[in-house]
C-alpha cells in the first residue's frame, strides 16, 4: 500500500490533510477531543458510530464530534482519498457549530460544487502560507463549511444511517450500558439469547471486528478519556474492570503505541496516521 499526501497542517487547534491511498486503509475504533471532518474524495467506505453503519461514497462529509467512538470500513479493495480535519469547535466565533442538528453525522453533497471548492482551499492556501495566518484562514474556511452543513440540514440529502443488524445494535447497546463491568462474550450471549459463533459472525461481517476485539476497544477509549481527565491510570484500570494492572497496561500500549502516563504529556491535536 502507497500513501500519497498533498497537503498537511497542524498546530494545537487545527489539523487537516489531504491523502490518498492505492488501496483503502481501515480506522480502528477511536475518539477525539475536539471535532472532525472528513471529506471523501474517492472511494466506497462505511462510517460506523454506535452500532449504525452510514455508507460512503464520492463527496460524502463525516462530522464527528468530541468523545463519539468511529471507526470506517474499506467496501471492496478500491483505492481511497480523502480531506481530514480536527478542529476545535470553542474556536469557532460565529456560534454556526451549535446550529447543527446533534442526529447529523453524514451528508452527501454529490452535485454540490461549492464543498469540493472549499475543501480544495485547504491544498491551495497551505501552499502560500504558514503558521497562525495559515491557521486563521483554515478556520475560516471550516466554518464556511458549517454554514453549507446547517443549509444542508435542511434538506433531503443526509445520508441515511443503516443499523447493520438488530443483534448489533443490541450488543453495542448492551456493552455502552455496561462498560465498567467484567463483560464477558457468555454474558453477551446470555443476555441476547445467541451463541458465541453466531454472534462472532455478526461481528466479523458487519463490524469487522471481533466481540471481544471490540469490547476491550471500547473500555481503552472510555478508559483513555478518564486519564486525560486527570485519572490515575491504576484506578481508571480498576474501574473499567481490567484484571490486573499490566494487562490494562498491555492492551493500551498496544491499542495506542504508548503508555497511561503519557496521556497528560500529549497534544489535544494528535496526528492521524490513517
Amino acid at each position: 500500500m502507497s500513501k500519497t499526501t498533498f497537503s498537511a497542517y497542524q498546530s494545537e487547534d487545527c489539523y487537516f490533510n489531504h491523502v490518498h491511498f492505492d488501496a483503502p486503509m481501515p480506522f480502528q475504533l477511536h475518539q477525539h477531543d475536539i471535532c472532525e471532518l472528513i471529506f471523501l474524495k474517492k472511494g466506497k467506505m462505511s462510517y460506523c458510530l454506535d452500532g449504525h453503519v452510514y455508507p460512503l461514497a464520492k463527496n460524502c462529509l463525516i462530522l464527528s464530534r468530541p468523545g463519539e467512538i468511529h471507526s470506517m470500513q474499506a467496501n471492496g479493495a478500491t483505492e481511497y482519498e480523502r480531506y481530514n480535519v480536527l478542529f476545535n469547535e470553542q474556536k469557532m466565533t460565529s456560534g454556526i457549530y451549535g446550529r447543527i442538528p446533534q442526529d447529523l453525522s453524514v451528508i452527501h453533497f454529490d452535485g454540490n460544487a461549492l464543498i469540493s471548492d472549499l475543501f480544495r482551499k485547504f491544498d491551495y492556501y497551505s501552499r502560500h502560507f504558514q503558521g497562525p495566518e495559515l491557521q486563521n484562514v483554515l478556520l475560516h474556511l471550516v466554518e464556511e463549511i458549517l454554514y453549507n452543513v446547517v443549509l444542508a440540514s435542511g434538506e433531503t440529502n443526509q445520508e441515511g444511517a443503516c443499523t447493520s443488524n438488530p443483534l448489533i445494535h443490541a450488543s453495542v447497546t448492551y456493552i455502552k450500558e455496561n462498560i465498567t463491568m467484567p463483560l464477558t462474550i457468555e454474558s453477551l450471549c446470555q443476555e441476547l439469547h445467541i451463541t458465541k459463533s453466531y454472534l462472532h459472525q455478526l461481528f466479523l461481517r458487519h463490524m469487522k471486528i471481533t466481540p471481544k476485539q471490540y469490547i476491550i476497544s471500547k473500555k481503552l477509549i472510555c478508559a483513555q478519556r478518564e486519564i486525560r481527565a486527570g485519572k490515575k491510570p491504576t484506578e481508571v484500570a480498576f474501574a473499567y474492570s481490567f484484571l490486573d494492572y499490566s494487562t490494562f497496561y498491555r492492551d493500551y500500549v498496544k491499542y495506542f503505541g504508548y503508555a497511561p502516563s503519557e496521556e497528560g504529556k500529549r497534544p489535544v491535536i494528535q496526528k492521524i496516521q490513517s
